[in-house]
């Protein structure tokens, strides 16, 4: 049957988070079952909860199936949402894709997904979600969708974030961030959160809160410095530097 996937020592992060401890089956233990109290782990950075899709929700038509089903506009806002924000726009990537390719198949009326991303206060975290899958997937989004959602930014400063997110798909010390600040800081300027009426509220606290949980369970890494303070300093700069390019699109140019 299916076992807890972590330690009890994580009971107190997961008391008040939007889903339950993760269960596994041992017999398929990369398969995690995730049962949620709460879309979103802040419920207050969106105006979309359950009480929203079972609203609009569509029963399904398997008459051996009497359940209820979102919305296509819900799908395609809580996948989007899920990446933009529980994930920061860094993991679970091509599984959005994916989404997106189903979903977005042509027959979405835009004018209603607008409308429900601005009443949601999702529309910048709708913006980035598609914009990467019609230029990582070919997936087919109009430029007046793009448009109408996207962030106060100029173009030369979209195309930058598009570059630093397309960046942290890949494993590869050359082109990703080299700063945890940097990376928060683009996210911000990416999603908006204050002109969004997000308010104070941010995705990485809850990260912090578990690797809060987290080193109270794991035991304490030793590490030896092997850099003197001066030499780390420089090597974080030349990274730095690395980076610029890599935002400024000129990384990989001869």
């Amino acid at each position: 049957g299916w076992v807890r996937r972590l330690d009890p020592g994580y009971d107190g992060f997961f008391e008040d988070h939007h889903h339950l401890h993760p269960l596994v089956d041992p017999a398929q233990p990369f398969v995690v079952l995730e049962l949620h109290t709460e879309l979103f782990p802040d419920t207050g950075a969106f105006a979309l909860d359950a009480d929203r899709l079972r609203t609009h929700a569509e029963r399904c038509t398997d008459p051996g199936l009497p359940a209820l089903l979102p919305s296509r506009i819900h799908a395609i806002l809580y996948s989007a949402l899920h990446f933009s924000w529980s994930h920061q726009l860094e993991m679970g990537t091509w599984r959005m894709l994916l989404d997106m390719q189903h979903l977005l198949d042509g027959s979405v009326d835009e004018d209603a997904l607008v409308a429900e991303a601005v009443a949601t206060r999702a529309a910048t975290s709708l913006y980035w979600p598609l914009r990467l899958a019609r230029s990582l997937a070919d997936v087919d989004v109009s430029d007046t969708l793009l448009h109408r959602l996207a962030p106060k930014r100029s173009g030369i400063v979209l195309a930058s974030i598009e570059r630093h997110f397309t960046s942290m798909l890949f494993h590869d010390d050359t082109t990703r961030c080299p700063s945890a600040r940097l990376e928060r800081k683009l996210w911000e300027w990416a999603i908006e959160p204050e002109r969004s009426g997000h308010g104070e509220s941010r995705p990485w606290r809850t990260g912090d809160r578990f690797g809060e949980a987290n080193r109270a369970v794991q035991p304490a890494q030793r590490y030896t410095q092997v850099e003197s303070e001066t030499g780390l300093r420089a090597s974080r700069f030349v990274q730095l530097l690395r980076y610029v390019r890599v935002l400024s699109g000129t990384h990989a140019k001869r």
